[in-house]
């Protein structure tokens, strides 16, 4: 942070890169804000809430693996110790 300004990082940028679509949509939190009402409202249950996020993650954790992510422009270096890829 900078005063009152959120400063993003190389490596935070390079992550937001590789997210999928619907992982960086500004009305996905509006949608979830609205969930929030109507539970307070007594429309919908916490549980009804849980597992739709559930739901969601699980969906978006299923097209990663069918189609990967675009992790190209992630500097990767090898570990003196171990010989594997890591991420600096």
């Amino acid at each position: 942070m900078k005063g009152k300004t959120v400063i993003s990082t190389e490596k935070g940028r390079a992550f937001y890169d590789v997210l999928p679509d619907s992982a960086k949509y500004p009305d996905m939190t509006a949608l979830w804000h609205q969930k929030f009402l109507e539970i307070e409202n007594g429309i919908l249950n916490k549980e009804d809430l849980i597992n739709s996020v559930i739901q969601f993650i699980t969906d978006e954790v299923s097209q990663i693996k069918l189609k990967g992510l675009n992790l190209s422009h992630i500097k990767a270096y090898i570990c003196p110790k171990c010989g594997s890829a890591c991420l600096k």
